[in-house]
């Protein structure tokens, strides 16, 4: 038994070098088969044909057809840049006095009720609200609905903005 594994080993061992002999052999072949490439040769030939002549000759001479397909399409764009109507609008902002939870709650559901678009500013000291809105009479409207709360809101003007 032993005898047939050690020949079994060097048969295997002369398996591997003859393959490993068969794949080198074939690879350095397949290099003496590969030809040197021809470098590339950049030509350029320039040729006036008659054809592109006529039409630039027509240009020329503006002897132009509406059939004539010319290499370049005329775009004309008019703008105006003067600004009409420009319109100033006002901008007021409404300013509350510092508020307990509560009055921040309701205040919250004043200004869904009016359909105001606010923002809450918070601090450690306290909570600032921030509404910007063009509309004077409904936020005069807003500031009295407050007094119910005993929420002091006081509007003034924030800034005028053109469109």
């Amino acid at each position: 038994m032993q005898k047939f594994l050690k020949w079994l080993w060097l048969l295997s061992v002369a398996g591997v070098f003859i393959f490993v002999f068969a794949f080198v052999y074939d690879i350095y072949k397949s290099d003496e088969n590969i030809k040197e490439p021809k470098p590339l040769v950049f030509e350029v030939k320039i040729t006036t044909k008659d054809h592109e002549t006529k039409w630039l000759d027509k240009i020329k001479n503006k002897q132009i057809d509406k059939n004539d397909r010319l290499p370049v399409e005329e775009v004309v764009v008019k703008a105006s840049l003067i600004k009409k109507n420009i319109k100033k609008i006002k901008l007021y902002k409404v300013e509350v006095n510092s508020l307990d939870p509560y009055q921040i709650f309701c205040l919250q559901e004043e200004l869904n009720r009016f359909g105001v678009k606010y923002v809450f500013a918070k601090s450690k000291t306290d909570t600032k609200l921030y509404v910007v809105s063009k509309n004077v009479k409904k936020l005069k409207k807003l500031a009295d609905a407050l007094k119910r709360y005993n929420i002091i809101a006081t509007i003034k003007f924030y800034k005028e903005v053109s469109l």
